[in-house]
Parts: structure tokens; C-alpha cells; sequence
């Protein structure tokens, strides 16, 4: 088929050729000119003005080539038409994909605007939805781009829950509602639940207690056990309990150490037990936790079993820090993080946590992959600020928590884990950063006296964390 039309002023003439029969057959000067555009190529009569220029509309294929001159372009290398989504540009010209690739392999485009960079200049980050990890050039990555106040990962694409504060991910938004009263993204643990609605903790009408138990944000004056003196090692214990008889519990557990709570994390008939702060010699002899975790057995709580109750125990700072002040403080919290980020494995086998359960409630501060050394660790232990769910929480201005502890009603698995925390920090104000940073898993656990903590020791041998390991230091998880 062959149609012509004459140009006049500043159109142009097209020959149009069918590309079944043609594409191989015309002079390459002349396919240098042209355009190929669904089944035809089309050939101006005056090369010298094209591209860009109005033209005369012919046949239908003409027509309809002539309506997408101003939707498209064409690729500089193979000479066919395409759609602005489907061009490339790199430099003065643009390609289709097929051909960019093929010319530019080490070059790659831009998700949003196309353009073709080198590797060494793109930006990367996650599709909200897909999950795919994109390329981006740096004014894309400025300006589409966001990070997750949940997880910290940079996405593109619309965030899933949004406020004038900041954006949350697609993964993370089953941990987030939105305040019903300021409509403020609100994490679902901080969310306080009143007649079927969830609300931050400033919107939240004023609750009276119910049964005895007490608003999450119930926070008294401390009294410390047996008597307060700062140079001690206090333990403050939250257990949760759920999927009982919770008016009995309550009525049944009462004691002048422990408050009980309400928490989002929990369902409707769970409970926060909340200890005031006191030494492990008391919490084991005097505050009567073998009853409590009796009566809430007795009572069809479940902790451990739940899946969703945490064990959590605060200690004072006051105690890391000892008369020697701040910097004495971030040194010894430096060797408590450590101490947990090396020996990560033992202290998920430790937890009783998944690693899934960690990742959400209490996850380490590095990546699985990630270098670890003293200097990385001290930068964290100076920025309390980092947020609460991590398995040492820095963010209290007078406790720092060990959130790793899965919930337990077995009193070994209790006593085991209050144990450790009076260990590890015993441990770190007696030993140099030196020390820790060369010790293996075997050498810690040697320091821990039986006497002194039966139950951790009867814990650990019990999952095979007592046992001298022997292995070279690097594969106890990643090191510098």
C-alpha cells in the first residue's frame, strides 16, 4: 500500500510502507528517516525538517500515527514509536527499553522519570506494593520517596497509613491504627481502646478501672523493695497474661508490689503484671511470685502458650552509672548491647521468642549482615531516641528494659530470666570493653555462679546454652 500527501508550509509528506513487506527491503538511508508505527513505516518526503512538524492526515494508519505524535516519540536506535511510559532518555535522546539495554548495559532507568543512569548514580528503594526494590535517579529519590516511621526502610509509591506527622509502610500497617479523635497514626501497643474505638493516649476519654485493672498509661510513684538505696540493682517486671478468668485473678493475686494493667497487645481478657521495682533477692523470697503464677495457671492464663504476652524487666540506670556519672552510664550500657548483639543466636535460644517475634516486639539494632563493632554500639548507647521496640529499650529516662523475654508462668523460665538481667549487669560493671569484645559464648556463661543463680543455670543447661563452646569467635554472628 502505498499514500501520499503533499506538504505545504510546515507539514510534510509521508510514504507509507506495509513492514511486512518492506522492513528488509528499502535503502537504510532511508529507514534512517523513518518511523515505524504499528504495521507501517513511514517515510517524510523532506528529511531534512523531520521530526516535529504537523502533518497532513491520510489513510487510517496515518491518522492514527499523526494523533500520537504529541503522546510519544520515537527511539533513537531501532526508529519505532512509542509511548512516554515506554521511553527512555539518556542524554539527548531517548530509546525504547530493548535497545537501552542492549546499548547501555551497565546503565539502568530511573522508575519514575525513565532516565538512563550508571548503577554507581541511582538510589534505590522499595515499592510500597510490590515489594520491588527500584532504581531511582536522585531528583526522583528527593522527591517520591519517604521512610516508614515503623521499620525505617526508604519505599516509593503512596504510603498506607499517612498523617501530618510521618508515613507507614504496607508491612507495617496491621501494627498501626489511626487515633479515632486527631486522626494521628498511633502503634497498636500505644492505641488505647474505649467503646470499640482506638485513640492516642492524649485523645482517650478518661476510663474509670475496671475490675481493679488499671489504664496502660497508669504509672505510679515507684516504691522500691525492701527499702530504696541507689547503689542497688533493682528489677522492675511486666508479664503478660491472657485468655482467663481475669476478676478472679485480679481478686485472688493482689499485692502490695504488683499493679495490673490493661495493654493493646493483649485481647480483652489479658492483663499487665506490673511489679514495683526491687532487688532479685526480694522478688525470689518475698513477693510471692510462685503464688501469682499459680493462681493465674489456676485462672486458664496462658503467657508463653499465647503467643502474643511478653516477659519485659526494667533495672535503674542509676546502677550503670554508679558516682561516676553519664559517661560511666553509656560504657556499660555499650557493653550490655554488645554483649546481646554478638551472641544474637544464644539470646533468641535465650528469649524463647521466633525470630519473627523478636523482628516485631524486640529486634536487634543491626542488620543480619551487618558489622558489628564497639564503636557502631557506643554511637546507640548515646541515642536513647532510636524507639522502644528493640530488644534493650534505651528510650526511659531512668531504666533501660530488656524486652526480649517471651512470657512465662513456669517459675524457673521467670526467676531464669530476672536472673540474667541481674547477671549481665552485674557482669558488665566488673569487665572491660576489651574484655567483651574478645570473650566467646563459653566464657561468659562461666562467670555465672550456680549458687547465686540456680535458675539460669538449670535454664541454660536445659536448652544447651551452658555448654563451653569451642568454636572460633567470628561464628558466633557477624563481627568486625
Amino acid at each position: 500500500m502505498l499514500a501520499q500527501n503533499l506538504a505545504k508550509e510546515d507539514k510534510m509528506a509521508w510514504t507509507i510502507f506495509p513492514i511486512e513487506i518492506y522492513e528488509n527491503r528499502l535503502p537504510h538511508w532511508i529507514l534512517h528517516h523513518a518511523v515505524i508505527f504499528n504495521d507501517a513505516i513511514f517515510v517524510p518526503l523532506q528529511p531534512k525538517i523531520f521530526p516535529g512538524y504537523r502533518y497532513l492526515a491520510g489513510n487510517p494508519d496515518e491518522r492514527v500515527f499523526i494523533q500520537q505524535q504529541s503522546a510519544g516519540g520515537m527511539c533513537h536506535n531501532c526508529h519505532r514509536w512509542f509511548t512516554p511510559s515506554e521511553l527512555y532518555p539518556k542524554g539527548n535522546f531517548h530509546y525504547c527499553l530493548h535497545c537501552a539495554e542492549e546499548l547501555f548495559p551497565d546503565y539502568r532507568p530511573c522508575h519514575y522519570c525513565h532516565e538512563f543512569l550508571h548503577e554507581d548514580n541511582l538510589y534505590f528503594a522499595t515499592d510500597n506494593y510490590t515489594g520491588e526494590h527500584v532504581p531511582l535517579c536522585y531528583d526522583c529519590y528527593s522527591s517520591e520517596t519517604w521512610q516508614c516511621e515503623g521499620c525505617g526502610e526508604v519505599f516509593c509509591d503512596s504510603p498506607t497509613l499517612r498523617d501530618d506527622w510521618g508515613c507507614i509502610c504496607e508491612n507495617c500497617a496491621d501494627y498501626y491504627t489511626y487515633c479515632y479523635d486527631c486522626e494521628r497514626i498511633v502503634h497498636i501497643d500505644d492505641a488505647i481502646a474505649v467503646d470499640g474505638c482506638w485513640y492516642c493516649e492524649d485523645c482517650a476519654p478518661e476510663e474509670e478501672e475496671d475490675d481493679g485493672l488499671l489504664s496502660y498509661y497508669y504509672k505510679p510513684t515507684p516504691v522500691f523493695f525492701p527499702y530504696h538505696d541507689n547503689s542497688f540493682l533493682y528489677l522492675g517486671v511486666e508479664l503478660e497474661i491472657d485468655h482467663g478468668y481475669r476478676s478472679e485473678f485480679l481478686e485472688r493475686a493482689e499485692r502490695k508490689e504488683l499493679y495490673f494493667k490493661v495493654d493493646g497487645s493483649l485481647s480483652s481478657d489479658g492483663v499487665e503484671i506490673v511489679s514495683h521495682p526491687a532487688t532479685l533477692s526480694y522478688h525470689r523470697e518475698n513477693l510471692g511470685w510462685r503464688d501469682v503464677l499459680e493462681i493465674a495457671r489456676q485462672c486458664d492464663f496462658k503467657s508463653h502458650d499465647a503467643g502474643n504476652c511478653g516477659l519485659h524487666i526494667h533495672i535503674n540506670r542509676s546502677f550503670l552509672r554508679g558516682k561516676n556519672g553519664k559517661k560511666t552510664e553509656e560504657l556499660n550500657i555499650t557493653k550490655l548491647l554488645f554483649i546481646h548483639e554478638r551472641f544474637f543466636t544464644k539470646i533468641l535460644k535465650l528469649s524463647r521468642r521466633t525470630q519473627s517475634q523478636l523482628d516485631r516486639w524486640a529486634k536487634s539494632y543491626f542488620g543480619e549482615d551487618e558489622e558489628i563493632t564497639a564503636g557502631k554500639v557506643n554511637g546507640i548507647a548515646k541515642n536513647p531516641n532510636l524507639g522502644r521496640y528493640y530488644m534493650i529499650n534505651l528510650e526511659n529516662t531512668n531504666t533501660i528494659e530488656f524486652r526480649f523475654f517471651r512470657g512465662t508462668l513456669n517459675l524457673v523460665s521467670f526467676f531464669a530470666a530476672l536472673e540474667w538481667v541481674d547477671f549481665i549487669c552485674r557482669f558488665v560493671l566488673d569487665t572491660s570493653i576489651a574484655k567483651i569484645v574478645r570473650m566467646k559464648w563459653g566464657d561468659l556463661v562461666q562467670h555465672i555462679d550456680e549458687n547465686r543463680y540456680p535458675n539460669l543455670k538449670k535454664y541454660l543447661r536445659g536448652r544447651g546454652l551452658a555448654i563451653v563452646q569451642q568454636d572460633l569467635f567470628p561464628s558466633e554472628r557477624r563481627i568486625a
